[in-house]
């Protein structure tokens, strides 16, 4: 199921819907955590976050993923 919802997502965002692939992607997050594809997923979040001009929202997302891997791996 998550893979379908990072289907639709990547879609939204090659049309440049930014709002909804933000939605699928923040969805995919919320609801399938341990998704083997989360790394790409949140990547996509914050390319999605760039190009609907939320800049601040992509940068602490992508500090707090930095954080969350480092945490992981010492």
């Amino acid at each position: 199921m998550a893979h379908h919802e990072l289907i639709i997502g990547d879609w939204y965002f090659r049309h440049s819907q930014y709002p909804s692939a933000i939605a699928r992607y923040r969805y995919i997050l919320n609801q399938y955590p341990n998704f083997q594809k989360r790394d790409l997923v949140i990547h996509n979040l914050i390319e999605a976050y760039k190009k609907n001009q939320q800049p601040v929202l992509a940068a602490n997302l992508q500090a707090l993923h930095q954080a969350e891997k480092m945490a992981h791996n010492p």
